[in-house]
Formats: structure tokens, C-alpha cells, sequence
């Protein structure tokens, strides 16, 4: 039996949190009904994860764009000098 977890949702782009990363950036999101992938892509274009959640994001800190970047494909971009 799988226990309800708490459902985490980013503030920033909308995304909730269904435990895949990088390495799963193709599968589907039960949660998202989208890809990873998907989702990144969107966020490059247009600042959220899919199209209807603008009225629940806010603008990314300083910071937040640091720490994770993407490319025009959903690849993630590694900062200079911590690869």
C-alpha cells in the first residue's frame, strides 16, 4: 500500500513534485500530465510549466535562476566550474 505523501508545488513555475528528475525528463507525470521535458520547455517560453498555471506562479529570485537553468529542450544548464 503507498502512504499519501505531501504534495510539493513550486511557487515559480507550478510544477508538483512526482520524484523524477533528470533521468526520467521523457516519462509521463501522473500528477503534472506532462513530461519533465514538457514542463522545461514551457518554462524557458513562457515563465510556468503549462500554460493555465500563470495566475498561481511568482517571478524566480536572483538566486532561484542561479541554481537551475535550462536549455531550449529541457536539458538542464550546469553553471561553469561545477561540472
Amino acid at each position: 500500500m503507498r502512504f499519501p505523501r505531501k504534495r510539493d508545488v513550486c511557487s515559480v513555475c507550478y510544477w508538483e513534485d512526482d520524484g523524477k528528475d533528470n533521468d526520467c525528463l521523457d516519462d509521463d507525470s501522473y500528477y503534472n500530465g506532462l513530461t519533465l521535458r514538457q514542463a522545461r520547455v514551457n518554462f524557458v517560453r513562457t515563465g510556468v510549466c503549462d500554460g493555465a498555471s500563470t495566475q498561481y506562479v511568482r517571478p524566480p529570485t536572483i538566486v532561484e535562476i542561479q541554481l537551475r537553468r535550462f536549455d531550449d529542450s529541457g536539458e538542464e544548464i550546469t553553471p561553469k566550474g561545477t561540472a
